[in-house]
Parts: structure tokens; sequence; C-alpha cells
């Protein structure tokens, strides 16, 4: 039986308009799941990379950990139950490219989410959209509860790297697609036959033009698509 292709999804900016972590973060918030501090936290990390304080990987690692913590001790089934809530209400700023994408891929291609996020908001991205799966952070569990300790982080380029190499070692690439906005997406576009890069950032731009990557507005992506699979 011939392999099947494989298409690898970013989240953040790329298939959804914002920063779905710290919309999640903030219903979470408003459900009493997490404190105002624990978002403060968050946002004071990503406020630090903005003004170039820090690195961008150190930054999602520093969110992640704060996250985590602020998740300490919460019911698992609480935290499934609001992510549930937020995606049927407005976790909704998804691109209209990605479900048409994915309905025009997923005959030949097995679809993957692939997020820096934790595991309760990758796992309802994938669903919603009637992915493969998906490759995330996973905060850990034990005994029905967060720990407020993370068992694996997709925070940096390699990591993310090493888990998607697994998938592309058991499919035919030689269509393969991966949709990423920035440098931190680098390495996974770059594994595949076809990178499309959306919203790029100045960083990505600038490895897309050396490479000769497709670079796309999010309503230029089922275009560049059809193109790609026509060839």
């Amino acid at each position: 039986m011939q392999k099947r292709q494989i298409a690898f999804y970013d989240i953040d900016k790329t298939s959804y308009d914002g920063f779905i972590v710290l919309d999640l973060a903030t219903h979470q918030l408003q459900n009493g799941i997490i404190s105002e501090q624990c978002l403060t936290d968050m946002k004071t990390d990503i406020a630090q990379y903005r003004s170039g304080e820090i690195p961008y990987e150190q930054m999602a690692q520093n969110l992640l950990e704060h996250w985590a913590q602020g998740l300490l001790g919460k019911q698992i089934n609480d935290v499934l139950v609001r992510s549930r809530e937020f995606f049927e209400t407005e976790g909704k700023k998804f691109f209209p490219y990605v479900q048409t994408s994915i309905n025009l891929l997923s005959p030949t291609h097995d679809i993957y989410f692939v997020t820096a996020g934790p595991q309760f908001g990758a796992q309802y991205v994938a669903d919603m959209h009637n992915a493969t799966g998906f490759i995330s952070t996973i905060f850990e569990e034990r005994d029905g509860v967060f720990t407020g300790n993370i068992s694996k982080s997709l925070a940096s380029k390699e990591k993310k790297k090493r888990e998607i190499y697994p998938l592309l070692n058991t499919h035919n690439n030689a269509k393969s697609f991966a949709f990423g906005d920035s440098s931190n997406d680098v390495e996974m576009l770059e594994s595949v036959a076809y990178p499309i890069c959306v919203n790029a950032d100045s960083e990505l731009r600038k490895v897309a033009e050396t490479n000769s990557w497709d670079i796309c507005s999010p309503e230029q992506v089922i275009n560049t698509i059809q193109a790609r699979l026509s060839e």
C-alpha cells in the first residue's frame, strides 16, 4: 500500500488570527481556572519578547512554565470542559483557508497541528478541523490533576523538529506541506516538499526569500496549494 502524504499546520497567527494561548488562558481566568497573576506573568513574558529583552524560545518556555504552574492542582476534567467551551464560543478565529485546505488535502494527506501550546488546546484544534492528530507541549498530569510541571516542551525549534521527524519517516513526502508564520517554524518548513509561509514575520520572510519558499496571505493559500499539487 502506498504511503500517505503529510501536512503540518502551526496554529498561532498561521491558522488562528492571534495567539490562542492568551485567548484560552483569558477564558480560564474568567472561569476561575487560573489566577490573575498567572495571566499577568504570561503577558509579561510576551512583552519581554516584543521589547527584545528575551529571545522567542525563552519567552515560549517561560510562558509555558507560568501557565503550567498556574494549573497546579487543577482538575484535568475541569480544564477540558472549559477548553471545549472556549472553542465552541470564543475560539473561532481560524482563517477560512485552514478548513478548506484540510478538506482539499485530507484524501491524500494526514494532517497534524503543531504547536508549542499545551495538549488541552491542541487536541480541540485538531478535533474541530477533523485533523489526523496534533503535536504539542504536554503539561504533566497525575491522579486526575495537573502537577504544575511540563513533561514535554515544544518551545524550541529543535524540539519541534524531533517530534515531526518520526512522522516524516512513515509518510511519502513527495508532496508534503507545512504552514508557518515565524522563524520558530523554520525547521518544520524546511523538512517538507512545499513550505508555505502564512503571515510571515520579518525573520521568516528573509529565510523564505533566500530559499524561494512560498510567502502568502491567508487569502492566497488555497491557490498556492493547488498550484503545488498540480506540479
